[in-house]
């Protein structure tokens, strides 16, 4: 059974602080690379504005990203893989994934579903996070969908193959 002092562990603190600084490195170089598509689909934010460099973003959020791989060290190896890979999909997610239609909307799904598999594996209860991280992934990979349904006029002007792109917004909101 799991233990108020778990859950109020500086282990699992300093767990909700690394996803904490994974999740904002990752929305700060999404919007460095997304500046174009900002522009259409969110010209009220501080970088379409140009009230923030975009190259200090990008710098800003690759010296997170290398924060919380160094804390995520202070952890067992399958934490520390599980933050490496996260990085990585939030590193690649904008050039690269964003442009996979599913596959982009699945790698969010994934690091949502990765910040449950490593609370689980921080109070040695894994089978009892699963489900709520299956639900978490599902759940997430459906708001993804919807954002997209949001931002179709950006993306298509920008060729980004998002799923609403490629199957059109009627198939995409079914």
């Amino acid at each position: 059974s799991l233990s108020l002092s778990v859950l109020f562990s500086y282990k699992l603190t300093l767990m909700a602080v690394i996803t904490f600084v994974v999740t904002s490195a990752a929305n700060m170089i999404n919007d460095s690379f997304d500046l174009s598509v900002d522009k259409i689909n969110r010209p009220e934010r501080p970088l379409p504005l140009n009230k923030i460099n975009p190259e200090n973003v990008l710098l800003v959020s690759v010296f997170l990203f290398f924060l919380s791989l160094f804390l995520s060290l202070l952890f067992h190896f399958y934490i520390q893989l599980i933050v490496f890979i996260a990085i990585l999909i939030s590193f690649y997610y904008t050039p690269v994934l964003k442009k996979m239609g599913l596959i982009k909307n699945l790698s969010i799904s994934l690091n949502v579903f990765f910040s449950f598999l490593c609370g689980g594996l921080l109070t040695d209860n894994v089978m009892a996070v699963i489900p709520i991280a299956c639900f978490s992934f599902l759940l997430i990979t459906y708001r993804e969908i919807i954002k997209d349904l949001y931002d179709y006029e950006g993306d298509k002007k920008n060729n980004i193959r998002t799923l609403t792109v490629v199957w059109g917004l009627k198939k995409a909101w079914w």
